[in-house]
């Protein structure tokens, strides 16, 4: 639980109790609801291409991709996972749905589909979009820094990696896989 959440709960826990007509006893506070859980992607869940995971009671149902079936935000988590797994044309057809375009995570993992694919030029354009709206997005710069080293462009990969370093530094992760990259190279 992140320590924005865990602060909320502890507020709203604070506010029941203050104005709650009865004392609980020591032990018996009510516990926080649980967290829904999360989606699974869909090639974990049994999908098929051209269907997402949609969640229910607990349960997960596939559905077909259709816009509006799905919250921006399960479309971007379910199509990260799928991109994450190898399924980069299913994962562009979920991201396609997102109807934030102009989102830099959402272009990120919509460059590493195209990249992973092999469509190297197009990653490259998608992730210079998002980090034209976050400069600061030090993942996709990695990820424009191992296309770079695929096109055979290591001194632009170099200056990712140098621009990675100034807004994260050498200990963030980013830093050391696109450092690791360059050195296998």
């Amino acid at each position: 639980m992140n320590t924005i959440t865990y602060a909320l709960r502890t507020l709203a826990l604070a506010a029941t109790l203050a104005f709650a007509p009865v004392a609980f006893a020591a032990g018996d506070a009510p516990e926080p609801a649980a967290e829904p859980a999360a989606a699974p992607s869909p090639k974990a869940a049994g999908c098929k291409r051209g269907e997402a995971v949609k969640m229910s009671d607990g349960k997960a149902a596939c559905i077909t991709l259709a816009a509006g079936a799905l919250t921006d935000d399960v479309l971007y988590e379910q199509g990260k996972l799928l991109a994450t797994e190898g399924e980069y044309d299913w994962a562009l057809e979920v991201l396609a749905l997102i109807t934030k375009q102009d989102d830099a995570k959402v272009l990120n993992y919509i460059g590493y589909s195209h990249r992973k694919a092999g469509r190297l030029e197009t990653g490259i354009e998608v992730y210079k979009k998002a980090l034209a709206l976050d400069p600061d997005y030090v993942q996709a710069r990695e990820y424009l820094g191992e296309a770079y080293i695929l096109a055979g462009k290591e001194d632009l990969a170099q200056a990712e990696l140098a621009e990675i370093k100034t807004r994260c530094g050498a200990d963030c992760p980013e830093f050391k896989e696109l450092e690791k990259a360059l050195a296998a190279n």
